[in-house]
Formats: C-alpha cells, structure tokens, sequence
C-alpha cells in the first residue's frame, strides 16, 4: 500500500532562478544562530512596521504525505503550509516544501495528522527581515519593545508587559532565553520558521553549510507540539542511556539530542556531533559509510533507543525507506 501511495505522488520538481542576496555583516561568534544586537537595531530604525504587511509578497506550498502543491489544499485539510515571505530567493519556498514533503512521507499517519493541527506550518523570511516584519503572529500582537528583549517593558503610560513570552524557554538548546524575533530559526513558535538563505545554502548561509535549521526545528517542534508523553519519555530515557557514552559529542538535553538525531536521520548535519555522521567522517580519504541508509544504520549501531524512535517517528517502523535528502540537496 505504500508503494501505491508513491508512486502516484506528483512531485514538483521545476526551479525558478534565484536572484541576489544582499549580506549582512555578523562578526559575533553567535551569529550562526541568532544576529548582533548592533545589527538589530540599525535595522529596526529603517523599518516602517505599521505599513510592513501592506507590502508583503508571499509563496505558500501545501504539503502532504504524497505531495507537495503550490494550489488549493487537500480535501481532508490534512497539509503543511509553507509559505515564503518576501524572500530573494524565488525557488526557496519551493525547496522547503520539498523537503518537508521527503521529512514526513513515511511518518505515521496519527503523527502527521497531529503536526498539521497543532503548528501553523513552516514559514520563511529573508535575511534581511526579521520574523516581526513579516509573520502575522508577530507583527499582529507582539509589542514592538519586545523586539530585543525577554525582560519587562514599558507600554502607553505606567503599564508593563512581559517580553518573556517572545522568547525562547529555559531548556531551548543554542540560546535560552533569547528572543524569538532574533533567531534564525525556531521551532517552538506558532509556526515553526527559517531564515532563507539556509534553506537554499547560498547567500548569507547561516548554517555555514554544515547544519540544516529546518530539519533540527523541526524536531523541535513534533516534541514541543506533537509528541505524546510516551515518546517523550522514552526520548529522554534514551538520552539519559547515551550521555554516558562519547557518541554524539556534547549534548546540552534531551531537546539537542532529538533535534540532531533528527538531522542526522536525514543527513542534515555534517560535524560536532560525534561519532553519527559516518558520511561525513573519513577514513584514509574515504567516507566510514557510503550513503543515508548505512548512516541510519550506523545510528542503529551506536544508539538503538534512537535508532527505534526515529524509525517509527519518521518511517513507521520501515528502516528500508531512505530518505533521499541531505545537508543543501534533495
């Protein structure tokens, strides 16, 4: 039955053009997951937002487990919006979508069913917006003063309010409690979003193309969102079992732990991360595993409670489907 389902997929596979990125300057050592403040508000001294979502273009895919459309979507409302905004890159929207098609196809159907109604999909901006000029969920309700700041702010008069809510929790592994608006990437928002350039691997790569921010927020969210706390327990059980152990370098929590494996399911990361990315890990000039399914095996060697929860998260309990993904090409 999974194959039908395949085969009778139509996939998109036709690519406009990118046009130009204009870079930004990003000395600080963080800058790979969030940008400088200095930049930050240079920015924000030249942006209009009152007037901002009068001039926002916007590319919106929908994806399901059989395929991926720029049209109306399915007809059991079951999909994936992946909507890009006012980006640079025309194709990146597309690219998205692709790839989260390839993330989900194979998950169980349960799972896939519950993404889709409890996150508002995958969004994308450019490098040189930030997610309050062009996402609703930001620009409609949160305050402008939160923009840089997870602390109390004053309003109109003597009123405060609390930034904290735009900002990433305690236990978010690269920086917490950290605002939301100045991040990358997020996968613990109402939609999980990603700046573009990652995404396409060309202009200002914030990944350094080494690591794929979709695939690891995206992670983030099934465990924020969807996930019962079965699954949760038995990820942080797992991770309790492999912190003792130097297979996957540092691990900040269980959180760092199911976002890598995540990439590393679908060969989008390349480094610090032990001993799990045997395609990227050579051996007299040769790679230790020759492609994602001997990668995938090489986690089922190293850490088999990972190895059987992204199995059946991701595949249903069927190791044999690949993925065909990877860091910048699928």
């Amino acid at each position: 039955m999974a194959w039908l389902l395949i085969t009778t997929c139509l996939l998109v596979t036709s690519f406009v053009s990118a046009d130009d990125l204009s870079h930004w300057n990003h000395a600080d050592k963080d800058s790979i997951y969030s940008r400088s403040m200095n930049d930050i508000n240079s920015h924000l001294d030249d942006v209009h937002r009152e007037k901002r979502q009068a001039f926002t273009e916007a590319a919106v895919y929908h994806v399901t487990q059989c395929n991926y459309d720029n049209t109306q979507c399915c007809n059991d409302g079951a999909s994936i919006e992946v909507s890009g905004i006012n980006l640079q890159y025309s194709h990146a929207t597309i690219t998205a979508a692709k790839l989260v098609h390839r993330m989900v196809r194979f998950m169980p159907r349960h799972i896939f069913v519950k993404l889709t109604n409890k996150s508002n999909g995958i969004g994308l901006f450019s490098s040189s917006d930030l997610p309050l000029d062009v996402f609703e969920e930001f620009y409609s309700v949160m305050p402008t003063q939160c923009r840089t700041t997870c602390n109390n702010v004053y309003l109109d008069g003597d009123s405060t309010y609390d930034c904290s809510e735009w900002c990433t929790t305690s236990e978010y592994p690269s920086r917490p409690n950290y605002p939301q608006n100045l991040l990358w990437a997020y996968g613990n928002a109402t939609r999980t979003y990603v700046v573009e350039t990652n995404i396409v691997c060309d202009g200002f790569n914030t990944g350094q193309n080494y690591e794929n921010f979709l695939m690891r927020e995206f992670g983030l969210t099934l465990m924020t969102r969807v996930f019962d706390n079965d699954t949760l327990d038995d990820i942080k059980l797992a991770y309790e079992n492999t912190s003792a152990t130097s297979h996957w370098g540092d691990l900040v929590n269980s959180y760092d732990y199911f976002m890598k494996a995540t990439q590393i399911w679908f060969d989008g990361i390349t480094r610090d991360v032990g001993d799990m990315t045997c395609l990227h890990i050579f051996d007299n000039n040769q790679p230790k595993c020759n492609d994602l399914y001997e990668q995938r095996q090489n986690i089922k060697t190293l850490d088999r409670s990972m190895f059987d929860i992204l199995n059946y998260v991701y595949n249903d309990n069927r190791e044999y489907l690949n993925g065909d993904t990877s860091l910048c090409r699928w």
